[in-house]
């Protein structure tokens, strides 16, 4: 019973210490400043890419005419 008792202890001690090892890893990790424009600049490349922009060659609004009233699919007011 007793090296059942050890061992699960001695499993304990390893999970524990395996959860703040990579605690303490992770805030250094995220703190250091290089990573954080690393981080920074991917998550912009990825944002930026998934953006659509207008070309330069092209308006930034539609030019194109609206159709006139009373034409074929086109709503109109009746007259009186």
């Amino acid at each position: 019973m007793q090296k059942i008792l050890n061992i699960i202890s001695v499993i304990s001690f390893v999970l524990v210490a395996a959860i703040t090892g990579g605690g303490v890893f992770g805030y250094l990790w995220i703190t250091n400043e290089d990573n954080q424009k690393m981080l920074q600049d991917k998550i912009t490349e990825k944002v930026m890419g998934s953006i659509k922009m207008p070309s330069l060659s092209s308006p930034a609004l539609p030019t194109a005419q609206p159709k006139a009233a009373g034409s074929a699919g086109g709503f109109s007011i009746p007259k009186c």
